[in-house]
């Protein structure tokens, strides 16, 4: 059985729980900086056959994305919606420490996907996109502005 890394991801750090065979081994925080992935990544490095599993939160979770990617660890970007149909109470009482044991029994109790990275064509093509999107969205904003209705 894989050890799991269960994170709840908030702005700017995140809550991890590490367990094996549903028993929490260590709970810690992890600052998304160069020191807090280098204490993650090391805690990382002692456990068997790691496997990282985090909630989908926009762009909070991307630091977290890049740091699994540019380490080969394996991981499952989780999509909050279905996290939350497996454990009906993750949302209840809100705290951080709370979230990351329920993601790390969610994971064990039900079989979640691994995230595939995309290639970095498919993911440049895909950066090129929504900033030519954002581009379209400001200019049809600008042009609203510029000439109102009356």
């Amino acid at each position: 059985m894989s050890d799991v890394f269960a994170l709840d991801v908030s702005k700017g750090h995140s809550y991890g729980v590490w367990s094996r065979d549903n028993q929490c081994l260590q709970e810690f925080e992890c600052l998304h900086n160069q020191v807090g992935f280098a204490q993650l990544d090391r805690m990382i490095k002692k456990a068997d056959d790691p496997v990282v599993y985090f909630e989908a939160t926009g762009i909070y979770s991307e630091p977290l994305v890049r740091f699994c990617q540019d380490h080969q660890l394996r991981y499952g970007r989780l999509n909050p919606l279905e996290l939350h149909q497996h454990s009906e109470t993750l949302r209840r009482v809100k705290t951080d420490q709370k979230d990351a044991h329920k993601i790390a029994l969610s994971v064990t109790h039900h079989q979640y996907r691994l995230t595939t990275p995309w290639a970095p064509q498919y993911e440049q093509l895909r950066q090129l996109n929504r900033f030519y999107l954002q581009i379209v969205k400001d200019d049809k904003l600008m042009r609203q502005k510029l000439y109102p209705a009356f």
